[in-house]
């Protein structure tokens, strides 16, 4: 592994030399010796050392605490002061630049070694720190962008296309980005819009627009492979790339990606030209935003097809010479065309919502012709005689179709009243002049032509409406989210097929049905309130969310949309909307906001280790200090026995110190893998006869019991003597300080078997070694089981007055895994704790 690299910054010549020697002596890498901090700042910017250790009083116009500060700030480097005295001033000013450690002159090794290794854990712990904030950053910022872009509905397909591209770069760090579309056949793509900042830089003259895929160069690579295509050095050798055109954008470094419709590929969206890397970090942002984006062009395109179908239907509808008529089965009249008026001299207002029976001259035959066409489907030139406004009666040839799914009757009236009278006027012409019967006869063939060209116009016209309405339909019942219809009494009456995808249940199955009965129970009454009480004031509603059960079981979350529906005098009939599925949306929002919350805790963890960490270190310094204080003052004031006990005293805090700082020298190294194991055969139960030996006196004190139990025999694993002895040593440790006194500790040992791998089948596992050190203390909180070996980390129980930082059970669970073993922690079903752990009995096992 490359060795770490440190930076010197001392202006005596002596000192940085010493230093130097120390460094390397040690292991670390020394990337330069400078005394003034303009050349430190150009050093740390071209050789990038990986730690300074920085002299306060240095030569030059900056000193060292603010040339600490500009390495920091501009290149996050963690910073280490040496200096051989400080005052108060420059401690204060040196506290703002937010340094890794202070080491006072005389340098000594061990202090040297010490701080440097906290130095570079606390950094790292640092930058891991930011890394998980700007990550977080990016997802809040990618989830606001999809919410901004999911609000644009309203908003034109090149607003939509540009904001998401604008926030593409933004998301990504890139300088500039582009969107194209793809063909029906993948074949060409056709530019369809440039980042702002591209178009800013560009010089291109006569830009193309549309690039066969055959012969495009690498930006195409998305389409041909299909996956998304980064090229992060785009200036190296590539026999992919065709050229760019004079005037083009230089490219530095370049991503794209394919935006799929199911198994289709409609657009190729790309950015360039970050000051970084692009990663699978940045194709996750780019293509969320890209589908994000693609769902709403899709709603629009299809919508504006959707309305141009409905125009050109009521166009039809508005302009067709014969009255057009709809009607329910039991004759209400629900929509009529303009030309009733021509022919009837009644208005559409005056005749919607009354009895189509009103208009039958011979309102019996109603019934029977609505049995003919219930039977038959439809019903083509059916003669019937109907009344206008003025009571007079007027013939009429009805074609009529019945419309299974919307209960109702669609019918056309085609005038036939002069062709009647042209008969009855024929057939007293030929009483009376029997001689022009061929003249007649003749005329009334023309006038019959006539009239029936008429009746072809009218049918052609009608089969137009028809197809315009299928159309309509077609486009309706094929889009993706769930439209749907409630009567005032807030049943299903209509629902587009697309419900089935959405919740499981075809749309015959939701007729009758309420929105409410497909709510989970502990949201229908509250849920059925709030609607009534936004059916109560008639308005619309947006983003109505509720959660309800898929027919399989599962739950959704829905998100619904709606207007309210009038009749003539603007009383709610009903209402008509949208739904679509936001299970995923929310589900990503839970784990933005868990995600959140982590990040907080850990900052939290580490914030209560620092404090910890500050607790362990200052109490046997002060007792050392203040020991060795009384010692020099009172030496030949009192007698040998008190300055025996000073330096017991003494020694005591020292010895404590160095456990504190052995724990983090071995934390890190066990981390880091720089830790050695020897592995031999060992007894564990003669290791923790040791150990218990150890604590003899102190459990004596607390008139605490060790018991000791094997269930097998040997007790002998493979595995690093020391290493175990500390695991030993720190769990008893742990179980000593929580047991309350007059109670006792047990050791179990036991055999058990380790799994290989996941499958844990018999043949993929391997013989172990359990023990089981079990207290009776004050147990671990339920919540805390599955964190208490990660470092930082006390229990809530035990943090507030039980010392120490944490470290031990890290320390403990690393040595565990570099043994292939595990450990864990569980609660007694009396009182206290039970921490377990297992080694397999032969390393060479696995």
């Amino acid at each position: 592994m490359e060795s770490t690299k440190i930076l010197i910054v001392e202006d005596e010549s002596i000192v940085a030399v010493e230093l130097k020697s120390s460094l390397e002596k040690m292991g670390y890498q020394v990337s330069g010796l400078i005394d003034n901090g303009a050349e430190a700042i150009h050093h740390v910017e071209t050789h990038h050392p990986e730690i300074v250790l920085m002299d306060i009083r240095i030569r030059g116009k900056i000193d060292g605490i603010e040339t600490a500060d500009i390495i920091r700030n501009r290149f996050g480097i963690p910073v280490v002061f040496t200096t051989a005295y400080l005052d108060e001033e420059k401690l204060n000013r040196a506290k703002l630049t937010m340094p890794f450690g202070y080491i006072l002159k005389p340098i000594q090794d061990r202090d040297l070694r010490v701080t440097i290794d906290m130095a570079l854990y606390a950094g790292k712990a640092d930058r891991d720190r930011k890394i998980a904030e700007e990550q977080l950053r990016l997802n809040e910022s990618r989830l606001e962008a999809l919410v901004d872009l999911g609000q644009m509905s309203s908003d034109s397909i090149k607003d939509i296309t540009d904001f998401a591209l604008e926030e593409a770069v933004r998301l990504t760090s890139s300088k500039i980005g582009y969107l194209a579309f793809a063909d029906e056949d993948e074949s060409i793509l056709t530019m369809y819009s440039w980042s702002q900042s591209a178009m800013a830089e560009c010089k291109v003259e006569n830009l193309v627009r549309e690039f066969p895929i055959e012969t495009t160069g690498l930006w195409a690579e998305a389409i041909r492979q299909r996956k998304p295509v980064i090229t992060n050095d785009y200036q190296a050798p590539n026999p992919l790339k065709k050229g760019l055109p004079k005037g083009h954008v230089g490219i530095k470094c370049h991503m794209n990606i394919p935006v799929f419709d199911e198994k289709k590929i409609v657009a190729v969206a790309g950015v360039g030209n970050k000051d970084g890397d692009y990663d699978h970090a940045d194709v996750q942002q780019l293509r969320l935003l890209m589908q994000g984006m693609w769902r709403l062009v899709q709603r629009k395109l299809s919508e504006k097809k959707v309305k141009e179908s409905e125009e050109k239907y009521r166009q039809i509808f508005e302009n067709a010479q014969a009255p057009y008529i709809e009607s329910a089965l039991d004759g209400t009249i629900l929509e009529v065309s303009p030309s009733v008026n021509r022919y009837l001299d009644y208005s559409r207002e005056e005749l919607i919502g009354t009895s189509i029976l009103d208009l039958y001259a011979d309102s019996e035959i109603r019934q029977r012709f609505v049995e003919k066409l219930l039977k038959f489907g439809e019903i083509i030139d059916e003669e019937v005689r109907v009344k206008s406004r003025d009571g007079s009666i007027r013939h009429a040839m009805l074609c009529s179709k019945y419309i299974p799914e919307e209960h109702k009757i669609i019918g056309s009236l085609q005038d036939i009243t002069a062709r009647k009278r042209a008969e009855k006027a024929l057939q007293k012409a030929l009483d009376e002049l029997e001689k022009q019967v061929d003249l007649r006869t003749q005329e009334l063939k023309e006038v019959n032509r006539v009239l029936r060209n008429k009746i072809r116009e009218h049918q052609h016209a009608e089969n137009a409406l028809q197809h315009s309405e299928a159309k309509f339909r077609s486009l309706v019942e094929t889009t993706s989210d769930w439209i749907w219809e409630i009567d005032d009494n807030f049943k299903y009456i209509y629902s587009s097929p697309s419900v089935h995808d959405l919740i499981g249940y075809d749309a015959a199955e939701i007729y009758g049905k309420t929105p409410f009965d497909l709510m989970i129970p502990q949201e229908k009454n509250k849920r059925e309130a709030d609607f009534l009480e936004i059916s109560g004031s008639g308005r619309r509603f947006f983003r109505f969310e509720s959660t309800v059960k898929h027919k399989d079981g599962h739950e959704l979350i829905l998100e619904s949309s709606g207007v309210a529906v009038l009749d003539d005098n603007d009383r709610i009939k009903g209402y008509r909307g949208i739904v679509r599925d936001i299970t995923q949306r929310k589900t990503f929002e839970e784990q933005l906001k868990v995600s959140q919350e982590k990040a907080e805790a850990a900052n939290a963890a580490k914030s209560q280790f620092l404090a910890n960490i500050s607790h362990e270190l200052r109490t046997p310094m002060h007792h050392i200090l203040n020991y060795s204080k009384y010692g020099a003052e009172k030496i030949d004031k009192v007698e040998k026995e008190k300055l025996l006990h000073y330096f017991s005293q003494i020694r005591i805090s020292g010895g404590r110190l160095l456990s504190l700082l052995n724990d983090l020298l071995d934390l890190s190294k066990l981390e880091s893998g720089h830790t050695r194991y020897e592995f031999k055969e060992c007894d564990l139960i003669a290791v923790a006869e040791r150990i218990i030996l150890e604590f003899k006196v102190s459990a004596q004190e607390k008139r605490i019991r060790f018991k000791l139990v094997t269930r097998y025999t040997p007790t002998v694993a493979l595995c690093d003597e020391m290493k175990i002895e500390q695991v030993f040593r720190n769990l008893l440790s742990n179980a000593l300080r929580f047991t309350p006194s007059g109670r006792s500790i047990s050791l179990l040992f036991d055999r058990d078997m380790l799994p290989v791998d996941q499958s844990r089948s018999d043949e993929n596992n391997v013989p172990a070694a359990a023990v089981r050190i079990v207290d009776e203390g004050t147990g671990i909180p339920e919540d805390e089981l599955e964190i208490i070996f990660d470092k930082f980390i006390q229990s809530s129980r035990t943090r507030s007055n039980a010392g120490g930082t944490g470290l031990g059970l890290s320390i403990c669970h690393e040595i565990v895994k570099a043994h292939r073993g595990q450990i864990w922690a569980e609660n007694n079903p009396d009182a206290g704790a039970t921490f377990c752990f297992v080694l397999p009995l032969n390393q060479d096992a696995k």
